[in-house]
């Protein structure tokens, strides 16, 4: 989840972690629940018969966080096989053991947030809208949600940022902004696909390679 290994430490396996969080992630379903303080988390309307076990536990164990009530029958249920690479297993058992933790750390805080916050958010609503028309939108999403975080961890959080960079090249801005609810915004996304024809060269016969834009994100200065 791109902060995790900063906050807790590396992983040394597939499935053991050497972080004081992680450490505590096998066998969370086992332990008692306790009073813990809700977190906002706006998800998109997702019809959980569409979802997997691990999926729908997600979508719970982050709807009870956001209400501040778990029941006992969602506190029971497994959460999937924790392993390193399904970052949704470990972000299932995060929030797991963060209703199960009397008195919080500052870094599984963090991460809960993160992952309510961030994380969840993004997952959920490339689940329900993954046409490519979505993936600018989905982008700025990320970019946006995340401006919350500390420096250090924003930091962190643009070193990947140019990783998804094709999503603001010129062609898949101009496709969100085609399908844009505004009327305005698609009658310009209109105005520049017909200008680039005009002017443009005729590429209708052959391949179109095209490369990652350049994408540098701009230090915001706070006084």
């Amino acid at each position: 989840m791109i902060i995790d290994k900063y906050i807790d430490g590396k992983s040394s396996g597939r499935s053991s972690y050497t972080g004081d969080i992680r450490r505590n992630l096998k066998g969370c379903e086992e332990l008692p629940l306790f009073a813990f303080n809700n977190i906002e988390c706006y998800l998109p309307c997702i019809d959980p018969t569409n979802l997997s076990c691990d999926q729908k536990y997600f979508l719970d164990i982050c709807t009870a966080i956001s209400s501040g009530v778990c029941s006992s029958d969602l506190a029971k249920r497994q959460q999937g096989t924790l392993n390193l690479a399904r970052w949704l297993t470990t972000a299932n058992r995060i929030l797991r053991l963060y209703i199960s933790t009397s008195d919080p750390s500052n870094g599984l805080i963090t991460l809960v947030v993160f992952i309510l916050r961030v994380y969840s958010p993004k997952w959920f609503r490339g689940f329900a809208h993954h046409s490519i028309k979505d993936g600018a939108r989905h982008f700025c999403l990320f970019i946006s949600s995340s401006r919350y975080l500390p420096m250090k961890y924003r930091d962190i959080i643009e070193q990947v940022i140019p990783r998804k960079a094709y999503f603001v090249a010129p062609e898949n801005m101009l496709s969100s902004m085609l399908t844009d609810e505004r009327c305005h915004i698609r009658n310009l996304s209109a105005r520049r696909f017909v200008k680039a024809r005009e002017i443009g060269p005729d590429a209708s016969s052959g391949f179109v390679l095209v490369m990652r834009p350049r994408f540098e994100m701009v230090k915001s200065v706070t006084k």
